[in-house]
């Protein structure tokens, strides 16, 4: 299994489906699944709102 906490990972302001003057989402790109695009929110706002502290998950 992949540890998050040390692996690098791409995180996109996708511009695709809106155009250069719209609101991009944001999408995670998983380069090692075939650069499979994930969506992550529906904007830069709503992705910087719904971060959490990592003390939050238990990752051990």
């Amino acid at each position: 299994m992949t540890d998050i906490r040390t692996t690098p990972i791409m995180i996109l302001l996708d511009y695709s489906k809106c155009g250069k003057n719209g609101e991009p989402e944001v999408v995670h790109v998983d380069q090692e699944n075939d650069y499979k695009k994930i969506f992550l929110a529906k904007d830069f706002e709503t992705f910087v709102k719904g971060l959490k502290n990592e003390e939050e998950f238990d990752l051990d």
